[in-house]
């Protein structure tokens, strides 16, 4: 019996080794990925090419092909065959077509975990905002389930399938790799606050000056001006720039109906240079008091505005702010233009909302409501 427990166990350990080897492979490959692109995903603020093809297309649910992906998708099947290269124990002899589904079945497991846990680990995203309408690389979802994880799942078990027939001990390996990538998933849930803390932690410690600089010039609330690329809206205008605006207008901003808000006509037009002072120093001197659906507003819900008239020069055109909130009520700043107000909920669509006046700034009536 003993020699029995050990022959098994024997047999389990290398596909246990490989399990968390190809963990930790995928781990590092979400953390790199994290420290590359940030808070903008598909490589959106990276300096590289972007290219609209229909085969890459079809196969990543419409999204369009970066040089930053493409190489990030082929160095990993490319390392997978490195035992083949060396020949330190397979050897090229040892190459045969259902080894090849093994792998393949191998490599359909690494990707939608890394990019799983980019969105976990990653301190802008966090798993609490994986899910449609708040990742708009990933426009087709099935519930909560990307359409490309559901695709990459289908593909496992084809490969897994195939390779079965040259060798059936790879349902074997495969299941064990699958039980490492699902129990490394659920502890990387549990302890990613952590990292989340220790990335944060880093990041202020040993962020260069020139971030203090840009805080210091361009307060958050300007911030369009220098981190353009963070915000949807001006996701939305560089695709416009690139003749894709009509692509994409669906999945960055959603077509929400909205309240018309008239602008204040004591106020100067905003500009380029004055939209600092009237931020900062008090240049809008009205505020317009919204009501949420108590429902939405328990979900949690994010503010969007658009210019009501498209001729009006208004920095940002139109936005919905990244944070949610869940304040019932709330006010806004009120400039020399007409806006239209929305809110959107976290599934991504219009949430009910209502004017309830507009008054000045320091009405204490309405005090107790976030201003934004």
């Amino acid at each position: 019996m003993t020699a029995t427990i050990v022959s098994r166990a024997s047999e389990v350990f290398p596909s246990l080794v490989t399990g968390i080897y190809m963990v930790i492979w995928a781990a590092l490959y979400a953390t790199l990925e994290i420290s590359t692109e940030g808070p903008v995903g598909w490589a959106l603020a990276a300096p590289t090419w972007r290219k609209k093809s229909w085969f890459y297309g079809a196969v990543m649910s419409g999204k369009e092909l970066t040089g930053y992906h493409l190489f990030m998708f082929f160095l990993p099947y490319l390392f997978l065959h490195l035992p083949f290269v060396f020949a330190y124990q397979w050897g090229i002899g040892m190459f045969t077509w259902w080894r090849e589904c093994e792998l393949l079945a191998i490599f359909f497991v690494l990707c939608p975990s890394w990019d799983l846990w980019w969105f976990i680990l990653n301190p802008d995203f966090t798993l609490e905002r994986f899910r449609p309408g708040e990742i708009w690389w990933h426009a087709k979802w099935i519930g909560r389930v990307p359409v490309d994880y559901i695709g990459a799942g289908v593909s496992v078990i084809l490969f897994t399938t195939l390779a079965a027939f040259g060798d059936f001990g790879v349902v074997k390996r495969m299941s064990m790799i699958l039980l490492c990538f699902i129990a490394a998933t659920l502890l990387i849930i549990k302890y990613a606050p952590r990292y989340h803390r220790w990335y944060n932690t880093m990041k202020e410690r040993h962020r260069l000056a020139f971030e203090d600089w840009r805080k210091w010039f361009f307060p958050p609330e300007i911030d369009g001006l220098v981190q353009h690329m963070w915000n949807l809206d001006e996701i939305r205008g560089h695709i416009a720039n690139y003749g894709r605006l009509r692509a994409r207008r669906e999945q960055l901003i959603p077509r929400c109906q909205g309240v018309m808000v008239s602008g204040d006509e004591n106020v100067a037009p905003t500009n380029l240079l004055n939209w600092a002072y009237m931020v900062h120093m008090g240049g809008w001197k009205s505020v317009a008091v919204f009501r949420v659906d108590p429902v939405a507003a328990a979900q949690g819900f994010r503010i969007g505005y658009r210019p009501s008239n498209p001729d009006q020069w208004i920095i940002g055109k139109e936005r919905v702010l990244a944070d949610f909130h869940t304040d019932e009520f709330f006010r806004v700043r009120i400039g020399r233009e007409d806006r239209t107000f929305y809110a959107v909920g976290r599934d991504g669509k219009e949430v009910g909302l209502a004017l309830i006046t507009c008054t000045a700034v320091n009405d204490h009536n309405y005090e107790g409501a976030p201003l934004y």
